[in-house]
């Protein structure tokens, strides 16, 4: 094989890697309140991480607590859990539902299984 065929090779693995990593980057980072609320369909049914500070919790809300940041606010579902105490600062994984039935409501929320 020459070697400029050597490069291109080797070129075309470091491009793929990148790719890769570039997507799990991607999956690993937070994204706003405001990007859920302003285009729900594209969040809908998929898994979400968010980063917060809880403005409604801890024997508040029961099985559920608010999470807001600097873009907005959203109801963190957490089941039968315990939810952590209002002012707490947390990172949030869950599924994001545009349309959950929340005390007799219909409300956006993520929904995490524990």
């Amino acid at each position: 094989m020459s070697r400029s065929g050597s490069r291109v090779r080797w070129a075309r693995v470091a491009m793929g890697v990148l790719v890769v990593a570039g997507i799990a980057g991607a999956c690993a980072s937070s994204l706003k309140v405001r990007d859920l609320l302003g285009d729900p369909g594209r969040y809908n049914g998929r898994t979400v991480q968010l980063h917060g500070v809880v403005t409604r919790g801890g024997p508040v809300l029961s099985g559920a607590y608010q999470l807001s940041d600097n873009t907005g606010s959203i109801l963190v579902v957490v089941g039968e859990s315990v939810p952590p105490r209002q002012g707490t600062s947390l990172k949030v994984q869950g599924t994001f539902r545009s349309s959950f039935s929340w005390g007799g409501q219909q409300v956006a929320a993520v929904v995490v299984r524990r």
